[in-house]
């Protein structure tokens, strides 16, 4: 059967989002791997890595329409510029009702996905603690404890670069308004949009 690594996210609102290209696009240089772009790369707070079959998206599909119905829109305050691994992140403060999330979308989709996605099958022949014990129960490592939400701005190919940017942080405060399942690509990317569904 066929299937195809996944990410069940966050969608910003259209301002967070216009913010979002402009910050990355100010990164973009023949160092960065990826360059967030409208219909190309998506802005996005990822909830759940993780293999689907095919046979399954519409299964999930009525999963997170079912989630989104009883979820508000949610706000999320930035907490820093991370950089770590080359990753240059906006990190969000966690808060009961992104934590809530993620436990509901956990509970509907872990029980129907496909194995692990091929990253996390490298991953677990290494990971010790929590970690290992997050991907031998869901196939994601940042679960719980380990969950830290993110918007990824860019990649680099050097994981040491450290940057800076003009953008205020306070900016990337506001609301994210919707949720979404994507196809993923390399570096966490989300490459193609299959559905996205508004929260409320």
């Amino acid at each position: 059967m066929d299937s195809i690594p996944c990410d069940v996210v966050l969608l910003p609102s259209p301002s967070i989002a216009m913010l979002a290209y402009a910050t990355s696009e100010g990164l973009k240089s023949q160092e960065t791997l990826f360059t967030l772009k409208e219909g190309e790369y998506y802005p996005h707070v990822s909830l759940y890595m993780v293999q689907l079959s095919l046979d399954s998206i519409e299964a999930v599909r009525i999963a997170l329409e079912r989630i989104a119905q009883s979820t508000p829109r949610l706000k999320l305050t930035p907490k820093e510029f991370h950089q770590e691994l080359g990753y240059f992140d906006v990190e969000y403060k966690r808060n009961e009702i992104i934590d809530s999330i993620q436990n509901k979308v956990l509970e509907e989709i872990n029980p129907i996905r496909d194995g692990l996605r091929k990253n996390d099958q490298e991953r677990i022949k290494t990971a010790t603690g929590v970690e290992l014990i997050n991907l031998q129960n869901y196939g994601y490592r940042s679960v719980g404890s380990e969950f830290a939400p993110h918007l990824t701005l860019t990649r680099f190919k050097d994981e040491h670069t450290k940057k800076t940017v003009s953008a205020d942080l306070s900016l990337f405060d506001g609301e994210f308004v919707s949720v979404g399942l994507f196809e993923m690509g390399n570096n966490g990317t989300c490459v193609r949009k299959i559905f996205e569904i508004p929260l409320g």
